[in-house]
């Protein structure tokens, strides 16, 4: 009898674990495990661009596959890609009067780390979160036309800001030149 007990609490902490350390899958997309080879067996992909630094690659979900998930107020899903071909981000683009609802659903669902402003303002609301497994999720409302909702790994976030601090470093350097 206590042979069992024992190997019940195992299993029980075991699938506790494995769920706690699970990454974040927005629409089943899992970051970091998802390769772009599964999510073009799932999805029609528009090709964006690649960064040529990192090659990191970023795809749109074409409008009919956004409109199959019927996930009311989403208008468009993009993503991200490191150059393993492994999922690294996704932003997903909302109706504004959704932020409030997807406020609730992400509050029940994972920690809020920071919150700025109210999701029932029309522009200036924001909210991070840790979705565990060094993986953040923000939620944004402002002037422009959509909430953005972003699922993305921290390294990766780290990553971007550095690369897009080098490349206004060097736009002002040509700039300055240019003077």
């Amino acid at each position: 009898m206590k042979g069992k007990l024992l190997c019940m609490a195992v299993l029980l902490t075991a699938l506790w674990a494995a769920a706690a350390w699970a990454e974040p899958a927005p629409f089943g997309l899992e970051l970091r495990k998802t390769t772009l080879k599964e999510v073009k067996r799932r999805f029609d992909l528009k090709f964006v661009g690649k960064d040529a630094k990192y090659g990191w690659s970023f795809y749109d979900v074409k409008k009919w596959d956004v409109e199959k998930l019927g996930f009311d107020g989403l208008r468009g899903i993009k993503l991200d890609f490191d150059r393993d071909g492994k999922l690294i981000a996704v932003l997903c683009l909302f109706v504004k009067p959704k932020a409030k609802e997807l406020f609730g659903m992400l509050k029940e669902k994972y920690r809020l780390v920071y919150k700025e402003g109210n999701p029932d303002e029309p522009i200036g609301f924001g909210a991070l979160f840790d979705g565990g497994n060094k993986v953040r999720i923000v939620l944004k409302k402002s002037a422009k036309p959509y909430s953005t909702l972003l699922y993305i790994c921290q390294e990766y976030s780290r990553m971007l800001r550095k690369s897009v601090a080098e490349d206004r470093a060097a736009q002002r350097k040509r700039e300055k030149d240019l003077l």
